[in-house]
């Protein structure tokens, strides 16, 4: 089923669309159209109208509803509450935190300009 928070009833209620559970879905860019999957590979593609779901909001509007809920939006996250998906800039973050703030913390990355620099400094080729 489908529902808008602004009513008591789904906007649509589907029976029988897989055999297996859902996996996962997702809502287009536009909001109106969204896909679904199913663990036996199905999918389904419900494409529905203004008239059905209402307008969007604009980005701004969006962002203010998402404020007022939570407080920030999640491209404006604070940093230490923010979900980090690779452990090496998870272990970047954690020596970055346990250095005083005065001390740049190194990544192990080398900039291309770090390169030419050291390379002007030793007059020999930075390896990559």
């Amino acid at each position: 089923s489908v529902w808008l928070t602004c009513y008591r009833r789904p906007v649509v209620v589907m029976h029988d669309l897989f055999t297996s559970s859902i996996m996962d879905l997702s809502w287009s860019r536009t909001g109106f159209e969204l896909l679904i999957c199913a663990g036996d590979g199905s999918i389904a593609f419900l494409s529905f109208s203004s008239d059905e779901l209402g307008s969007a909001l604009s980005p701004a509007d969006a962002e203010k509803v998402l404020h007022g809920l939570y407080g920030c939006t999640a491209g404006r996250a604070h940093p230490a509450t923010s979900l980090i998906e690779n452990p090496a800039l998870l272990q970047l973050r954690q020596k970055q935190q346990k250095e005083p703030k005065g001390v740049a913390a190194s990544s192990g990355y080398s900039t291309p300009s770090a390169g030419r620099e050291e390379q002007a400094k030793t007059g020999t080729p930075v390896e990559k």
